[in-house]
């Protein structure tokens, strides 16, 4: 509102009976810097607040059970100790007025804008963070009225869509519409704090992975391997703030390990390889060493391996009597006729 004279006991709202002098209104006086309340149980009730005139200032009355809490600018201001008149309910309002035309002297003058009427009580926090906003509508928005009808209108609209639709009086429509300049911000009627926005930074991360081969791993559901070494992965909704974080994939393969065993041996020896014992000529036989290496990969050896068949051989031989002959370092006569002799590392 915007009183424009020092004057006392103008009726900002009213719900007037005339006929029985019923009535509850809300009164400023910036005559004597009061705000009051008259209602048919307490009288009139006022208390201190000075609210200047020639200029814009949002007041709020919150009426409660034995008290009306009285709000400017945002701010809490006073207290007057008289409430609603239960009687009044359903009754028609006056704004800007004493909803009766024989008190002249309690009509407004000044201007008054946006109006709200709820039916419960707005706390601080409401009051402060929307009384400089337009507000979008609500179960507790019983009324609304934002007077931005424009030139020919003679009704103040009910903004809520609930038709408390108002008729304009002592108002000459074609050049008493003010043309609001600027746009005020739609606040959130649940928002009963500031709110202060941390932007969290990006979470951004890089794996570097190392694998034998054949190996694969699976990051974020991909599968990763020799054939997709690389990537980018997006992960959802990660950590206290449900924020995304973003993994870029790098993957080495290492080359497999193998290697080839082959070799001839002699009948009745063997080899042993990774714990097994190879005796007999196999070609390609395949062992698997595990964990081979830093990276604890898997080594294949192929082995190849000729035995060779015993060589063996008869010496008959025939001598005269008192004859002799020596066979690998072993003397056969009439004494020694027969035996066995092993010939060590003959051959290639």
């Amino acid at each position: 509102m915007n009183p424009t004279n020092s004057a006392n006991n103008q009726a900002i709202f009213a719900i007037r009976s005339t006929g029985a002098d019923s009535r509850l209104s809300i009164h400023l006086n910036t005559q004597n810097n009061e705000v009051g309340i008259y209602n048919n149980e307490d009288g009139f009730v006022s208390a201190s607040l000075a609210v200047p005139i020639n200029s814009w200032s949002h007041l709020a009355f919150v009426i409660g059970p034995s008290s009306t809490q009285v709000f400017l600018n945002g701010v809490y201001s006073v207290t007057i100790a008289a409430d609603l008149d239960e009687t009044k309910i359903g009754s028609a309002i006056a704004i800007g007025g004493p909803n009766d035309p024989i008190y002249t002297i309690e009509y407004f003058t000044g201007k008054i804008d946006e109006v709200r009427i709820w039916n419960d009580e707005r706390t601080a926090s409401e009051i402060l963070n929307n009384y400089q906003c337009d507000v979008a509508n609500s179960t507790n928005l019983v009324a609304n009225y934002i007077f931005s009808d424009g030139v020919g209108s003679p009704t103040a609209t009910d903004v809520t869509g609930n038709g408390h639709n108002g008729t304009l009086s002592n108002m000459n429509t074609n050049i008493d519409w003010i043309v609001r300049n600027k746009a005020c911000p739609v606040c959130d009627l649940e928002m009963t704090d500031i709110v202060t926005v941390n932007v969290l930074l990006a979470k951004v991360g890089t794996e570097n992975s190392t694998l034998c081969f054949g190996e694969s791993i699976v990051v974020n559901g991909i599968t990763y391997d020799a054939s997709n070494l690389t990537g980018t992965e997006i992960f959802n909704n990660v950590g206290p703030y449900m924020c995304d974080s973003i993994v870029t994939i790098n993957i080495t393969v290492l080359p497999l390990k193998s290697s080839v065993i082959t070799q001839t041996i002699c009948s009745g020896e063997s080899i042993l390889v990774n714990g097994n014992t190879y005796n007999t000529s196999v070609a390609g036989a395949i062992e698997v060493v595990s964990n081979v290496g830093p990276q604890n990969c898997d080594s294949t050896i192929t082995i190849n391996l000729t035995v060779l068949p015993a060589k063996v051989g008869i010496e008959n031989s025939t001598l005269c009597f008192g004859g002799s002959t020596v066979i690998n370092g072993t003397t056969y006569d009439g004494s020694n006729l027969i035996g066995t002799e092993t010939f060590n590392n003959v051959g290639s």
